[in-house]
């Protein structure tokens, strides 16, 4: 019965936000090709093939995957219906930590099976007088800076009251479209140390579930202007913060947004009843110095700790029209009880191209520059480097040369060095990807 009357809520109540900041598993460009199938009819589509080949210490590794996007607009923008289905393959030449038993005692390592083929979205949006409703298989976050970046099945809903923003969200969370389960995520690709101590995610509907609700203030109306999508917006994977390929907007505003944040994960598969509250803010400095911050308190019994983030950033615009990113970010936690871990399931952080490490790994720095060349092909070279400070002691270095060619020809060369106390030795990956998107 209490099954029956979750799924009821799940199609009924529920709300959503606007991706803010994008994750490093997904580069896909999909969102920004779609088309008409006729004049005469009110379907789009688009489609996206990626190609990946990668060499490491001691293994070979590959993958490729196809997406295919569909979207019926009504004229009066209103009613939307949206699918996007997948197919991948990947293969590693070696076995992973998780069959060798360098770590005992830790869970298995997922691994989804080698040909695979599922739904990354699948949803209706009604929209009317800025209140937008959302309901099936989509992508979602809750307009904090770290919390929540999953793919969920459920129903989301964002009213915007002009500066003041409510969204909220009831959804469930499953490994047929989870981020890194079954269908999108290439971390099981690399597999070079267990990452999987807290990443629950049910098999069935019911069994692993969240709710989020957030109030933001945006008080400038630029803010408003930078936030307002076109039309596909929504489906890129990456935003205006994190386009490799994107241009960097001039942030002129004291307080770009403040808010506050409830958030809960509940389910049979979870141990015990855990919720979330905080705040974040983000303002503009001297200097042109951006910083943003967030702390949250996890309740949990016997588990309650305090978490805090902050992201301080710098854009400079060269004269050429080329604009060069700088950003430095620490995460750290403040225990209340002692030898407590960061048990959110779904933030999905994954900083660094191999070990994307996550919130149980803070306390956690990671930094970057970024330039972006003003040229036709969007040449950009990036330096990325993520540490975690405490338990394993693990540090990784990446190096990213990225273009985009003939404006469908997306190509990224990442180079990784990584070195952690959970690994018998160093590792490298020279890896290169290549996405065509029409």
């Amino acid at each position: 019965m209490k099954k029956i009357l979750f799924q009821i809520l799940l199609i009924f109540c529920a709300f959503s936000q606007k991706k803010i900041f994008s994750q490093v598993e997904c580069r896909s460009t999909l969102g920004s090709h779609f088309k008409p199938i006729s004049k005469k009819i009110p379907i789009y589509w688009s489609a996206e093939l990626t190609a990946s080949l990668g060499l490491m210490t001691d293994r070979k590794i590959r993958n490729g995957m196809a997406i295919l996007g569909l979207e019926y607009a009504r004229p009066s923008n209103k009613h939307k219906f949206y699918f996007e289905g997948s197919g991948k393959n990947w293969k590693n030449s070696k076995k992973g930590p998780s069959d060798e038993g360098l770590r005992e005692g830790k869970p298995d390592f997922n691994r989804p099976e080698k040909n695979n083929f599922g739904i990354r979205e699948a949803f209706y949006q009604f929209t009317k007088n800025k209140n937008t409703l959302k309901i099936g298989v989509q992508s979602i976050k809750i307009g904090d800076y770290f919390l929540v970046d999953e793919r969920v099945l459920g129903a989301n809903y964002n009213m915007d009251f002009g500066a003041i923003k409510l969204n909220s969200s009831l959804v469930n969370v499953n490994k047929d479209f989870a981020r890194m389960q079954n269908v999108c995520g290439v971390r099981h690709i690399f597999n070079v140390a267990h990452r999987s101590e807290f990443n629950l995610v049910g098999s069935e509907i019911g069994e692993t579930n969240f709710f989020a609700t957030t109030l933001l203030w945006r008080p400038s109306d630029k803010i408003e202007e930078e936030n307002n999508d076109e039309e596909f917006d929504e489906f890129d994977e990456f935003s205006e913060t994190d386009d490799e390929f994107g241009d960097v907007n001039e942030k002129t505003n004291f307080l770009k947004e403040a808010g506050l944040i409830f958030y809960e994960e509940f389910g049979s598969e979870f141990h015990d009843y855990k919720y979330y509250f905080g705040a974040i803010s983000n303002i503009n400095l001297p200097m042109g110095f951006n910083l943003k911050m967030e702390v949250l308190h996890q309740q949990i019994t016997n588990d309650k700790t305090i978490i805090y983030y902050s992201n301080l950033i710098k854009d400079i615009f060269w004269k050429s029209g080329n604009s060069t990113n700088f950003q430095i970010a620490y995460m750290g936690k403040l225990d209340i009880d002692k030898n407590t871990y960061f048990q959110a399931a779904f933030s999905n952080l994954y900083k660094g191209e191999v070990f994307r490490l996550d919130l149980k790994d803070v306390p956690l720095l990671f930094a970057s520059v970024k330039h972006n060349f003003n040229t036709k092909i969007k040449l950009y070279l990036k330096l990325k480097l993520v540490e975690q400070i405490e338990k394993d002691k693990t540090r990784e270095i990446d190096f990213d040369i990225g273009m985009k060619l003939f404006k469908h020809l997306q190509i990224v060369n990442m180079i990784s060095y990584m070195k952690s106390e959970s690994l018998k030795e160093n590792y490298f990956l020279e890896r290169i990807e290549l996405r065509f998107a029409f």
